[in-house]
């Protein structure tokens, strides 16, 4: 699943379309006739609370690594879509840096560990 937070900070708002909403756009539509549509949901979200680092992407999915892309240039599907060819194939969302589209490697970057699958028991 790609989940976007669409709305820019309350201070950045401008009378143009958000950033956020222009990059959806321009996913959902390479994403009609992406060869691994079916296996990838897109997700958008009022807020990632991502304030400071707008136009928030991320890719999560069950007992795997979640990544967050923020300050990703609105132009950039592409650079997703390929992001999220190599996140399908990898078994456990594990994947090297050097790999990712070069526009995402600029970006600012949170990879997150899976939530375990057995409750975790605090005592």
């Amino acid at each position: 699943m790609v989940v976007f937070s669409l709305l820019p900070p309350p201070f950045l708002i401008q009378n143009s379309r958000y950033d956020g909403t222009k990059l959806l756009e321009q996913l959902q539509t390479l994403h009609q006739t992406w060869r691994h549509r079916s296996q990838l949901e897109i997700q958008a979200v009022g807020c990632l609370w991502t304030c400071s680092h707008p136009c928030a992407v991320a890719f999560s999915a069950t007992n795997k690594l979640t990544y967050l892309f923020t300050d990703v240039p609105p132009s950039e599907a592409e650079a997703l879509l390929k992001f999220g060819e190599l996140y399908l194939a990898s078994e456990n969302g594990t994947i090297a840096w050097k790999l990712f589209p070069e526009v995402l490697q600029s970006t600012t970057i949170a990879k997150i560990p899976p939530v375990p699958s057995k409750e975790t028991v605090i005592s």
